[in-house]
């Protein structure tokens, strides 16, 4: 029996395997015992001559036309194009090429046989490198950015069991927080990018971060501390050392500081004693409030800033506003000297105060004439201080005084063209009071009558001229 010699095909054709087990011809004609009857020897006969020798090849096989479907190894996609002697060696039984897949592609398994032997699993027979494995049918389902990493990038040194899925087991080089918020990155971070989180200060915190804070890296603010370690959220725990006021205006710096810039104040200072108009607007609080010093404690006269601009050298108090505008300090001076005891007329409008207020005195001021025009006098004091009696403020030499009111001696005929110093003596020599008031005492050389007909000249002489005699003047 054909069989009886050729065991290991005994085997396949019991077995119901290789070529020689799926032969239909074959199957049907061996014996319950495993052993082939005669006519299943007539069946090999239809393939095999009989022996001519041993090293005569008995098997009429046509490679060309030999289909590979009815072995136990289909040929199919890239298998189909493959010579014989790819898998089958030269002098070897066929039966002993290798039938699974690192039987030939263990160079090429970049698991190195971590995976396993079954390697069909994941790779088809059309392209090695093309692999249907499914990484989300695992624990850890790769998804947005991780669906495009190499699988070496998780998988070092071929490892593909036993592999950690925290985040921290591959990113833990790129986690700032340095592990001190723990291994839950996908509680802020997630698989898109790794830079972008999904944490809301605004919305999982009670600090809202605006204006420049939102741009603010966190550990400016949270330093080495965990991210979940209470803050304080205070201004100047963060911004002690741009308090330029050295904590004397307290610790509520929102109060006047935003968080969009914070040199830019926000404080209304006209909510204070001291509203800022004019000038005072455009000042830099360090202009009055120093950096030493408490904005409590600033005084709001205008002397305490002002004091070497007041020409009046603290004369007239520290209320320099009754004069003085904020829109600028030497225009616009509102100070109305007709309210006080000595209204400015005349040439007085145009005289510059310290003419009169000398060494910065303005309260305790004489307003008599001579206090200023003592050395104008010509009278050197021999008259009362009432200039005004004479003299007014449109001009010193304008002088107004009318003799016939004013005194007991009417200026009438020649007398109203005569010079005060004719009578008065010259340059003041002497007093009003003390000059005379009789003809005689002014006349006594014109006299002819030498004092005859006594000293009352008017009863004959007149005015007009003192060669007129009344009583001819009568007559005519």
């Amino acid at each position: 029996m054909c069989l009886d010699c050729h065991e290991a095909i005994a085997d396949d054709v019991n077995q119901l395997r290789g070529l020689h087990g799926r032969l239909e011809n074959l199957q049907s004609k061996s014996l319950p015992d495993g052993s082939a009857n005669d006519e299943s020897r007539s069946q090999c006969r239809g393939c095999h001559t009989d022996h001519k020798g041993r090293d005569f090849d008995i098997a009429a096989f046509d490679r060309d036309h030999f289909d590979h479907a009815g072995t136990d190894f289909e040929l199919t996609g890239a298998h189909q194009p493959l010579a014989c002697t790819s898998c089958h060696e030269e002098g070897a039984a066929r039966r002993e090429a290798p039938s699974n897949c690192l039987g030939c592609h263990e160079k090429n398994d970049a698991h190195e046989g971590n995976l396993g032997e079954v390697c069909s699993d994941c790779h088809g027979t059309e392209a090695w490198r093309e692999t249907a494995f499914d990484h989300n049918e695992t624990a850890f389902k790769l998804t947005n950015a991780h669906s495009d990493t190499a699988c070496q990038s998780c998988h070092l040194d071929k490892r593909f069991t036993e592999i950690e899925s925290t985040c921290v087991s591959c990113h833990a080089i790129s986690d700032i927080h340095q592990g001190k918020n723990g291994d839950a990155c996908d509680g802020c971070h997630d698989s898109k990018e790794w830079k972008t989180t999904r944490f809301d200060h605004n919305v999982d915190t009670e600090y809202l971060l605006e204006g420049a804070h939102a741009k603010v890296q966190c550990s400016s603010c949270h330093g080495d501390r965990p991210l979940d370690e209470p803050l304080n959220t205070r201004c100047r725990s963060c911004h002690t050392k741009d308090d330029v006021h050295m904590a004397t205006l307290g610790p509520r710096c929102e109060s006047c500081h935003s968080p969009d810039r914070w040199a830019d104040g926000t404080f209304d200072h006209s909510t204070t004693e001291f509203a800022l108009k004019g000038t005072h607007e455009t000042l830099s609080c360090a202009a009055c409030h120093q950096v030493y010093e408490s904005a409590i404690d600033v005084q709001v006269q205008c002397n305490d800033c002002h004091s070497n601009d007041d020409p009046h050298e603290g004369g007239l108090g520290n209320d320099c506003s009754a004069c003085h505008a904020q829109s600028d300090w030497q225009e616009q001076i509102k100070f109305n000297h007709d309210l006080t005891a000595f209204p400015l007329s005349g040439g007085h409008q145009e005289v510059d105060c310290g003419s009169c207020h000398v060494d910065g005195e303005y309260r305790a001021i004489e307003v008599e004439c001579q206090s200023c025009h003592d050395i104008d006098s010509p009278h050197s004091k021999l008259y009362p201080a009432e200039c005004n009696q004479c003299h007014n403020a449109n001009a010193w030499m304008l002088v107004y005084f009318d003799h016939e009111t004013a005194t007991d001696f009417p200026l009438t005929g020649a007398h109203a063209d005569v010079s005060c110093g004719a009578c008065h003596g010259r340059e003041g020599e002497a007093s009003a009071s003390e000059t005379a008031s009789t003809c005689f005492d002014c006349h006594r050389e014109d006299d002819p009558h030498r004092r005859a007909f006594g000293r009352e000249c008017e009863k004959c002489h007149v005015t007009e001229s003192f060669k007129t005699i009344r009583i001819w003047e009568e007559r005519k």
